[in-house]
């Protein structure tokens, strides 16, 4: 069975998020960080997962020291939702790797190399 994967950016004014089912993207979104409602994030999740069928993998970003710093304005100031059958939350730091720079474009490898992991 696949899995959707969603990443959630936080950040000051607006929350990017992406998710892809089967490798591909199947919903780009900039929403505003602060969401009417505490549950609609959840929902959305929810909501997207359903209509696909299959679980949700959401990752919220955080920075490298684990503090995201507005992912509580996102949940409405709490802690994350607890896990469902359809969505399951994770944190995952939004640090940038290191690259070599020089060579060659090294950019196909990269996208090779993530996907055989």
């Amino acid at each position: 069975m696949s899995i959707l994967k969603v990443t959630l950016l936080p950040g000051p004014y607006m929350t990017r998020l992406l998710a892809t089912h089967e490798d591909d993207d199947c919903l780009r979104a900039m929403l505003p960080t602060r969401p009417v409602h505490p549950r609609a994030p959840h929902d959305l999740l929810e909501a997207l997962a359903s209509w696909l069928g299959t679980p949700a993998d959401a990752a919220i970003a955080v920075d490298a020291r684990g503090r995201g710093g507005f992912e509580e304005s996102l949940f409405g100031g709490g802690l994350l939702p607890d896990n469902t059958a359809r969505v399951r939350y994770r944190f995952v730091s939004d640090r940038r790797p290191y690259r070599l720079r020089g060579v060659s474009d090294f950019r196909p490898l990269y996208r090779v190399h993530w996907r055989s992991l």
